[in-house]
């Protein structure tokens, strides 16, 4: 993640890679465990035996005070807003989630930034969150799909949230 501050003075960066707990464990055993799309096999193989390895890795949100970095696949990584450091993994104060989506969308007639996370299982499930300016997280509600599948953005109004489910 990169950071560019500006002030009256100029501008100052800095510029960290999240030390996730799946990249600090293959750091300390000294090889890839969880594989890359480079590496398909030992993707493949990982997401079978439900190791996944959460990158944070796609996009940051600012929200209630909180740098949170983000990826499909995972729960929301804490990280420190003055320099960066890696916090660990939240579950914005409590909600039962097992990803939150890497595009959360603001609407500002709405006060909140809305998400989504999928839950794989016997049935695969699409759950919406809401992230409001004050007060705390929820999940706002949840559907079942046919299948797994993929979902990696949608579209928010004023009113609805859209959702493009694709089969897999």
């Amino acid at each position: 993640v990169t950071a560019v501050r500006f002030d009256q003075g100029g501008c100052s960066g800095a510029c960290r890679i999240i030390q996730s707990d799946g990249l600090t464990l293959e750091r300390d055993r000294g090889r890839p465990l969880f594989g890359s799309r480079a590496s398909a096999p030992l993707q493949l193989s990982s997401a079978l035996f439900g190791r996944r390895k959460n990158r944070a890795n796609t996009s940051v949100l600012y929200w209630q005070h909180r740098l949170l970095a983000l990826m499909e696949s995972g729960p929301p990584t804490l990280l420190d807003s003055n320099d960066l450091s890696t916090l660990g993994e939240t579950d914005l104060d409590g909600l039962p989630l097992q990803a939150f989506s890497a595009h959360p969308h603001y609407v500002p007639a709405r006060n909140a930034h809305f998400g989504f996370g999928l839950r794989y299982g016997r049935v695969t499930t699409l759950e919406i969150y809401v992230l409001p300016d004050h007060g705390p997280a929820r999940k706002l509600s949840e559907v079942d799909l046919a299948g797994p599948t993929m979902l990696h953005d949608f579209m928010a109004t004023d009113h609805y949230l859209v959702f493009f489910v694709p089969p897999v």
